[in-house]
């Protein structure tokens, strides 16, 4: 059984939420498995990156930067404070109803 509960996950997510993006997720809904951490979020967009609008080419670079970072964020806490080892981390975020969806795959 994995040595983490829904509500610690969901507070250390939102956390890290609130690092990256100076605030927290609306809402979430976390499924755990031995092998899979699968997270729905709702999100408000960074305001920085809707007055780039007309800069399409950085605003998919800066997601794509701050992903990358994020997801690493994720995957050092999950293996410092839980003792997880995390395979490969997805996550993708849907700017028009303002969902994320990560999905964690862990060695087991």
């Amino acid at each position: 059984m994995l040595k983490i509960s829904k509500k610690e996950l969901a507070l250390r997510y939102n956390e890290i939420n609130k690092e990256f993006y100076q605030h927290g997720v609306q809402s979430q809904k976390i499924d755990l498995s031995e092998s899979q951490i699968t997270i729905f979020a709702s999100v408000s967009r960074t305001p920085m990156l809707d007055t780039l609008a007309d800069r399409p080419d950085l605003v998919l670079f800066i997601d794509a930067s701050l992903n990358h970072k994020y997801k690493q964020r994720i995957k050092d806490i999950l293996a410092s404070e839980f003792d997880l080892v995390v395979k490969a981390i997805y996550k993708d975020f849907d700017q028009d109803t303002n969902t994320s969806c990560t999905v964690i795959l862990l060695h087991t």
